[in-house]
């Protein structure tokens, strides 16, 4: 609804540095929906079993790779090893601050916004 679009906060998106790797994370963005990056990954899910995901049926649908778990890799924003890498988070909860280049299929997106309750 409106109201909850109106709700959604524009948030100041930092552009964090991989905290293994030297590459260029590029600049701050200002978005209402972002990826978390591998800092806030490892903040708001404070274990590997707190991050696994598992895809909804639409995603599969649409080219996540499941595994046999019946769990996913889902992007994370910070930049990978090279310039052409993203980190991601394995289908078993673990961060990988090595990341898969960009193009490679088979990745989740889990979005993250922060809404305002207030109003």
């Amino acid at each position: 609804t409106v109201e909850e679009k109106n709700k959604i906060l524009t948030t100041t998106v930092t552009a964090d540095a991989n905290p293994e790797y030297s590459t260029d994370p590029g600049n701050d963005t200002a978005d209402k929906v972002f990826l978390l990056s591998i800092n806030e990954a490892n903040e708001y899910f404070s274990s590997s079993d707190e991050r696994i995901c598992q895809p909804t049926d639409y995603a599969v649908a649409n080219g996540t790779c499941e595994s046999d778990s019946g769990t996913c890799w889902w992007w994370l924003r910070s930049p990978g090893s090279y310039w052409s890498y993203a980190a991601y988070v394995y289908s078993d909860g673990n961060v990988s601050a090595y990341g898969n280049d960009v193009d490679s299929a088979g990745h989740a997106v889990r979005p993250a916004l922060w809404i305002d309750l207030n109003s």
